[in-house]
C-alpha cells in the first residue's frame, strides 16, 4: 500500500512538472512571436549558429537598422570570413559586402548554447554592449533564453525567433521529434538551474 501511495504522488509531482516546464515553453516561444511585429533597435545582434536561415535573418535585422553590429556565436573555427559573407550577400552587392567587412563579428569558441551565453557576453562587454536581439530558432529560443539568463546576466536580450515552414505544419509528424526533443533538453535545463 505505502509503495503504491509513493509511486502515485511520484506520478503526480512528474505529471505537474512536465505540465508547468511544457507551459512555461510554450508561453515562452508565443511570447518571442510578437516581437516580430515590433520595430526594436538594439546595440547588437546576437545570432546563435545551428539552424536554417540564422545567419540571413540576422544580417536583415543588422540592414534594416535594428543593430549597429551583428555578433554571430559558435561559428565552425574551420569557417572563414568569406563563408559567412557568401551567404548573406550571394550576389555580392558592395552596399552588403560594406556593412559585413565593418559591422559583422565572428565567434569561434562555444560548442552549445551555454558557451554560446558566455562568448557572447564576453565579447559584447569587451565592446561596452549591453542589449542585444537574440536570433534563433523558435524551438530553440526557450533553453537559449535560460542559458543567457544565467551565463550572460548582464546582458539585456530581446527574443528574435525565427519562423521557418516547419513551424506552420505542425501536424507533420517529422516535426515532432525537433520540438519535443528541445522541449526535453528545455526541462533539463531548467531543472539544473533550480537544483544547482
Amino acid at each position: 500500500m505505502k509503495l503504491k501511495r509513493n509511486l502515485r504522488i511520484i506520478t503526480l509531482f512528474v505529471f505537474f512538472l512536465c505540465l508547468f516546464t511544457f507551459t512555461d515553453f510554450v508561453r515562452i516561444c508565443l511570447s518571442s512571436q510578437s516581437n516580430l511585429r515590433s520595430k526594436i533597435y538594439r546595440e547588437t545582434v546576437i545570432v546563435l549558429t545551428g539552424g536554417p536561415n540564422r545567419i540571413t535573418n540576422g544580417f536583415d535585422l543588422l540592414e534594416k537598422g535594428h543593430a549597429k553590429v551583428m555578433f554571430i556565436s559558435g561559428v565552425n573555427p574551420g569557417v572563414k570570413r568569406s563563408d559567412i559573407s557568401r551567404i548573406v550577400n550571394p550576389k555580392n552587392d558592395k552596399r552588403r559586402a560594406y556593412l559585413f567587412s565593418c559591422c559583422v563579428f565572428l565567434g569561434k569558441k562555444s560548442k552549445d548554447t551555454k558557451s554560446n551565453a558566455e562568448e557572447t557576453s564576453a565579447w559584447m562587454i569587451s565592446h561596452g554592449h549591453s542589449k542585444a536581439l537574440l536570433v534563433t530558432s523558435l524551438e530553440h529560443m526557450p533553453r537559449s533564453i535560460i542559458e543567457f539568463h544565467n551565463n550572460a546576466p548582464d546582458i539585456d536580450i530581446i527574443p528574435w525567433p525565427i519562423i521557418t515552414k516547419m513551424h506552420y505544419k505542425w501536424y507533420n509528424p517529422r516535426n515532432y521529434k525537433t520540438i519535443i526533443l528541445e522541449y526535453l533538453r528545455y526541462t533539463v535545463i531548467r531543472l539544473k538551474y533550480i537544483i544547482v
